[in-house]
Order: C-alpha cells, then sequence, then structure tokens
C-alpha cells in the first residue's frame, strides 16, 4: 500500500473516532439536561406541595375559627333571647313569638355553618384534584433511556513482521549506495535485500542490480 493510502486510512479512522466521540458526549449531556430538568420540576412541585398543606392547614383553622365564632354568637344570642344574660331593655314578647326568633336564630347560625364549611370543602376538593393531576403526571414521565456506550474500535490484526534490514543503516542508504555495496556481498546478502525491497520500497534499481548479480 501507498504512503498516500495509508495516511488516508490513518485519517478515516482518526475522522471516525472523533465523530464516536462527539456522539457520545452530545448523548451524555443530553441526559444530564433530561434529569436537571426532572429533578427541578420535581422540587418545584414538592414546594408547591408543602404550601398546599400549609394553605389547607391555615384555612381548616380559620374555618373552624368561624364556626366556633359562628356558635358563639348564637349561644349569646339564644341567651340574650331567654333571659340568660343581661340584655338591653326590650319589649317584652310573647311567648310563641320568642321561641320563633330563637328558632330563626339557631337556623341561621347553621346556615351560615353549612355555606362556610361548603365552600371550604369545595376549595379543598378542587385543590387536592390540581395536587392530584400534577403527580399522576410527574409519575407517568418516561425516564430518559440510558446512553449507551459506544463501542471501541477493534483494534486491527498486527500484519506478518516485515523482514529485518540487510545491514545495519541500510534503510539511510540511497539505490546507488546499495547497488555499490552489492559488489562484494554474498549470495545470502543479495537474496536478502531482494527480499527487503520486495517487501518496502520496491527499488527497481536495487533489485535489477541483484538480478544482474545473480546471473553473472
Amino acid at each position: 500500500m501507498s504512503s498516500l493510502g495509508i495516511q488516508l486510512r490513518a485519517s478515516r479512522d482518526r475522522l471516525g473516532t472523533h465523530q464516536t466521540t462527539f456522539v457520545r458526549e452530545t448523548r451524555a449531556a443530553a441526559a444530564e439536561l433530561a434529569t436537571a430538568t426532572r429533578d427541578t420540576f420535581r422540587a418545584a412541585l414538592g414546594e408547591s406541595q408543602e404550601a398546599a398543606t400549609a394553605f389547607l392547614t391555615r384555612t381548616r383553622a380559620a374555618g373552624l375559627d368561624l364556626t366556633q365564632s359562628l356558635r358563639d354568637e348564637a349561644s349569646q344570642v339564644r341567651s340574650a333571647l331567654a333571659g340568660q344574660a343581661p340584655r338591653p331593655a326590650l319589649p317584652e314578647l310573647p311567648e310563641p313569638a320568642m321561641g320563633t326568633l330563637v328558632a330563626r336564630v339557631d337556623r341561621l347560625a347553621i346556615d351560615l355553618q353549612k355555606k362556610a364549611l361548603g365552600s371550604l370543602h369545595d376549595g379543598l376538593g378542587r385543590l387536592s384534584e390540581r395536587v392530584g393531576g400534577e403527580l399522576d403526571r410527574l409519575e407517568t414521565t418516561p425516564e430518559p433511556a440510558p446512553v449507551k456506550k459506544a463501542k471501541k474500535p477493534k483494534a486491527k490484526k498486527k500484519g506478518k513482521k516485515a523482514p529485518k534490514a540487510p545491514w545495519e543503516g541500510y534503510d539511510a542508504m540511497t539505490a546507488r549506495e546499495i547497488v555499490a555495496e552489492l559488489g562484494d556481498a554474498s549470495g545470502s546478502v543479495r537474496d536478502a535485500v531482494a527480499a527487503y525491497e520486495k517487501k518496502g520500497k520496491k527499488r527497481k534499481t536495487v533489485l535489477e542490480a541483484v538480478a544482474l548479480r545473480r546471473a553473472s
């Protein structure tokens, strides 16, 4: 194979390695982004849940206070009307009228309690549905696909071991210098030169010189 072919193959291998690295790093970065986004959303939802719990607790406490206040006010009104507590001078009402008025006050207190508790119940129900929907949607969100590790390129099989140079410094010599050395070289050295050139540079001048020495 020519030196240009070797360079082109090496360049192709390097580009393939860089491309594989780019794909691997891109997938890893995308997975990290998806994980960070999911964790951020879960953290925000957790804070929303805590805020919703605090809202429910405070609203329930306020509703209970309102209910108790309504009961206390109704009790005071009933006590005042029934003569169990000091009250400003009012015209005396007949007993049937007094009972009717007390019943109306009780009814009004009960209606106010029902209305307040009903509004509170509806609001809490809607809030609970919204929180439950967000939790369901979060649970059904698919996990990002795991990043597949890029396969390492298989190592090229080593070819046959290159033949050894006929003598030390051979590779640094020019074809003319090698031909000059062949004049006094033995047959085995000439054979070694021919074999080495056929596997290496394939210099025509050297190969023809070996053939001429063999024929002479």
